[in-house]
């Protein structure tokens, strides 16, 4: 790919190179492209009861690296090209990123992060997989930036210390902060860009240090970012209209701001080929603060026997369209359809909505009675209980099956990456998101995903069928 043909290759292509450079050669299949219901986990991943070691009492706060105060400014997001600039407040960043010595205290006060125990809901085959063992590092790796690590781990360490991870605006804004940043750091950042990921790591310090202090943004490892499934990227930036207005609503507004940012356009193209359990050799990351107050993330669920890839596992909390509080896991013990909306959208979401109601009529009554489905709201700010039911009333909902939920942002960010749903909010307070019907079996495995708007719903009819136990008609 030479930067000076002009050219701009189709984003997937380069997410492939960067999950050939970056992630391990594991499977990164689609959720379910093995078959549905064929589990291929690990032992301690299919809910067997493991014994945990007692973790070792260790203060976080021993263990957390300086930070630096970042003043705010404005951020214009790449693929936000009709958009305005993103206002970002005053904050704190790590002045470097996480260190292989630092990770280790986290597992050895947090064992359930250890390797050979941690769930793949939340990280895959490569977790920590170049480290000596659970809890043992090589000769030369304390001082190296940790890597192989998933965002949800990165999320726990963060949480860990009371911190959390940068948002993409926040990262992008201190990894600008460099004296004549077009002129001189593009070129050198490129020219890292183009090192092969199978070289020796750096140790912390050796790559680029900004105007207020920050080191290591560019030079070390690629640093996951809270939000990076926010990235919408589809096809060659300059076009692709079709493949965007199916996979995307809001897609007008998703393209490239500035096509000569050629290192910005490579991280988006990274963010989006990016799932949250992903590990990488050269994937790292770093805590955010803010100014004020940070932080809440929450904890998984208890696991109760739930295989390690189960969506019932999360945390989180949600209020259905009647105003009654929920958790994921009250959705356990029947397949369950899932997809992501808000009730502002005049585009994507009622024709999503649709497809979902094609999917569920195609079934017979007695098939519908062993099913769930979900429909979960971007909107904190908009979507009440009361809203949703509006939604459902108009959208032709019966609700009956379906359950309409809200939750807080956090939580909505850390389902959306389980999902592999990519959104961002724009100016006028939409969402621009990726068009998504997932079904999960009766334990919370994704086995089977319709991806775009207008699908033919008979692959998923057909997936739910043989869930259910029922042959194709």
């Amino acid at each position: 790919m030479s930067h000076r043909s002009g050219r701009r290759a189709d984003s997937r292509s380069l997410a492939a190179l960067f999950l050939a450079l970056c992630i391990p050669a594991c499977d990164r299949g689609e959720p379910g492209s093995s078959g549905v219901g064929r589990d291929q986990t690990p032992a301690q991943d299919r809910g067997e009861a493991t014994l945990l070691p007692a973790g070792e009492a260790i203060d976080a706060a021993t263990v957390a690296s300086p930070l630096v105060d970042v003043a705010g400014g404005a951020f214009r997001p790449l693929y936000l090209k009709d958009g305005l600039a993103v206002d970002v407040a005053a904050f704190r960043m790590e002045r470097s990123p996480v260190s292989n010595a630092q990770f280790l205290a986290f597992v050895k006060a947090n064992p359930t992060w250890r390797r050979s125990v941690v769930q793949r809901l939340f990280a895959d085959e490569g977790y920590l997989s170049h480290w000596v063992g659970d809890t043992e590092l090589a000769a030369g790796q304390a001082e190296q930036p940790v890597t192989q690590v998933s965002w949800f781990a990165a999320r726990a360490y963060a949480k860990w210390l009371g911190r959390r991870l940068p948002t993409l605006a926040e990262w992008e804004l201190a990894a600008g902060d460099f004296e004549d940043a077009a002129r001189s750091l593009t070129p050198r950042i490129l020219e890292w860009y183009g090192r092969s990921a199978s070289a020796r790591l750096g140790t912390i310090g050796s790559g680029l240090v900004n105007r207020t202090g920050i080191g290591d943004l560019h030079g070390l490892v690629w640093e996951w970012v809270d939000d990076f499934n926010s990235a919408l990227v589809t096809g060659e930036s300059r076009g692709d209209p079709g493949l965007e207005r199916s996979l995307f609503c809001g897609s007008g507004a998703v393209g490239a701001a500035d096509p000569s940012d050629y290192a910005a356009f490579m991280r988006g193209a990274l963010r989006s080929s990016l799932r949250a359990p992903d590990t990488g050799r050269s994937l790292g990351f770093r805590c955010a603060e803010d100014l004020a107050s940070c932080c809440s993330a929450k904890e998984p669920a208890a696991g109760s026997g739930l295989p390690g890839t189960s969506l019932w596992q999360l945390g989180s909390a949600w209020t259905d369209q009647r105003g009654e509080p929920r958790r994921l896991a009250d959705w356990r013990g029947r397949p369950t359809l899932v997809a992501m909306v808000f009730t502002h959208c005049r585009y994507a979401c009622p024709r999503l909505a649709a497809d979902a109601r094609r999917i569920v009529d195609a079934l017979d009554p007695r098939e519908r009675e062993r099913m769930h489905g979900l429909l979960i709201s971007f909107d904190t700010a908009r979507d009440t209980p009361e809203r949703l039911a509006a939604f459902a009333e108009e959208q032709g909902l019966d609700t009956a099956f379906w359950t309409l939920l809200r939750g807080d942002a956090v939580d909505v960010r850390e389902l959306a990456a389980v999902l592999g749903v990519n959104y961002q909010q724009t100016a006028s307070g939409d969402f621009a998101h990726s068009n998504v019907i997932t079904l999960l079996d009766a334990e919370g495995r994704i086995v089977h995903r319709q991806q775009g708007l207008a699908v033919e719903p008979t692959p998923t009819v057909h997936a739910i069928r043989e869930l259910l136990g029922v042959g194709p008609r």
